[in-house]
């Protein structure tokens, strides 16, 4: 990307990670400079890719030396029925004008800190068979004929070779995804192309090569004991009580058969995983909800206790990825009010709002995390200074109301930011959220400006 463009690519990335919205009349200082922010966006030497390499450039060496994981996954982004949005397709099934984001977050494996962003794929999806009145049955045939990279569904490979290609110094990668990565071409791309592990929901109880005629993954795992079980306290959600489940671990190994399908001839007749269950004991659930269970296929050796829980471990943390899509939209930086009116623009909007959405993912998992980050790695050296600055002014008088953290560690800047979110700064009370370090950090950046300005007053002055 040339020099002007760049720059306008970091004042807009900038307003987006000061404000917390994607709204460019916001965004924009003036009005000269929201027509020059709709201008960057419309124009054609600024191609979803050049933003894509501006984004993921810095991770090729925070990554060097590192094992990591690839955590991937897609949400939808609806604008209603009847929106003015040139270009847009079909989400929700079809039912709303929209698109889909499906981005690849990086975290570090040993210690659970947040890269960031190796490659986002943005698209509209395919409706044609439906547009064009087939049934179901006949559009699932159709689509069985289609070579799988021109489907819909290879973006859970071509994300991963685009995030590989960033990550290649990388010294092990591992893909984590839920049950839609489940595909058959995708565990043989990974392992025999790409030369990365996976670790991956189970969606299909696939055919496996036994002794036994017909047998699937779950019946090798119905034969298989249970090695050893551990509590978990489960917060309530919509769909689940607050309570605390016992999940019983077991583990085998099989040979799955290649699917029954023509196009997939030329790969091999069968892959070896290894399977993970985590299943919930029935004498924890409570008011007859469904259990916990996860059966997760994996590349990764897994002999040991150690080996299963460090793999539930790692797929407990695609949840991060969620956090993400939440603070993309209603939580955060509310990308489906943003007012551009076609899809190319809208796209980049959305790419460039995930971006400014990391930071405060990286301090959520900051909060959790139990090695420190450096502050480095999400705050630039002007940003640190007025960190540092706002410290004591928000804190108390007792040394329960003081700052914990040491001024070089990334939780420093998280507990500025949530208390300027709102957050009572009492450890033993409830631990700041995403939207208050949404709240804290739109505090803090306008103090950033205000400090600039001050600095610039002085300057003049002196």
């Amino acid at each position: 990307m040339e020099k002007r463009l760049s720059r306008q690519y970091d004042s807009l990335v900038t307003a987006m990670q000061r404000k917390r919205t994607v709204v460019l009349k916001h965004l924009a200082a003036n009005r000269n400079e929201e027509i020059g922010f709709g201008r960057f966006l419309r124009n054609p030497r600024v191609p979803i890719q050049a933003l894509l390499t501006q984004i993921t450039q810095p991770l090729t060496q925070r990554v060097a030396g590192k094992s990591i994981l690839f955590i991937e996954d897609t949400t939808q982004l609806g604008f209603g029925l009847q929106s003015a949005i040139k270009g847009i397709g079909k989400a929700a099934a079809g039912t709303a004008d929209g698109f889909y984001s499906h981005p690849v977050l990086v975290l570090d494996a040993s210690v659970k800190h947040c890269y960031g962003l190796a490659h986002c794929h943005i698209f509209n999806q395919n409706h044609t068979l439906k547009d064009e009145g087939f049934d179901l049955q006949t559009r699932r045939r159709l689509t069985a004929q289609i070579p799988f990279e021109h489907k819909d569904s290879y973006r859970w490979v071509e994300s991963i070779q685009r995030a590989h290609q960033v990550c290649q110094q990388a010294q092990s990668i591992t893909v984590i995804a839920d049950r839609e990565a489940d595909i058959y071409q995708a565990l043989y791309a990974f392992t025999e192309e790409l030369k990365i592990d996976f670790l991956i929901r189970m969606r299909v109880d696939r055919a496996v090569e036994t002794d036994l005629k017909g047998q699937t993954i779950t019946d090798c795992l119905a034969n298989a004991p249970f090695r050893y079980s551990y509590p978990v306290a489960l917060p309530a959600t919509d769909k689940r009580s607050k309570h605390t489940a016992e999940l019983r671990v077991k583990w085998t190994e099989v040979h799955l058969k290649r699917p029954p399908n023509k196009a997939l001839k030329a790969l091999p007749k069968s892959l070896k995983v290894r399977v993970v269950e985590v299943a919930e004991s029935g004498a924890t659930v409570v008011n007859g909800e469904a259990p916990i269970h996860w059966i997760l296929l994996t590349s990764h050796r897994v002999e040991t206790v150690e080996d299963a829980s460090e793999l539930i471990k790692w797929y407990g943390w695609r949840w991060f990825i969620e956090q993400l899509f939440r603070l993309l939209k209603s939580e955060g930086l509310d990308i489906l009010s943003s007012s551009v009116s076609t899809y190319e623009s809208l796209s980049k909007v959305s790419l460039l709002a995930l971006e400014a959405a990391v930071r405060v993912l990286q301090l959520l998992i900051a909060r959790d995390s139990d090695l420190p980050q450096g502050i480095e790695s999400a705050f630039s050296e002007e940003e640190i200074g007025v960190l540092q600055a706002l410290s004591p002014t928000l804190e108390g008088r007792t040394e329960k109301l003081k700052n914990p953290y040491q001024s070089s560690d990334l939780t420093f800047a998280l507990w500025v930011i949530a208390r300027l979110g709102g957050w009572s700064g009492y450890a033993h009370q409830t631990r700041p959220g995403a939207i208050t370090l949404h709240r804290g950090l739109l505090q803090f950046n306008q103090l950033v400006e205000g400090f600039r300005i001050a600095q610039s007053i002085h300057q003049r002055a002196g």
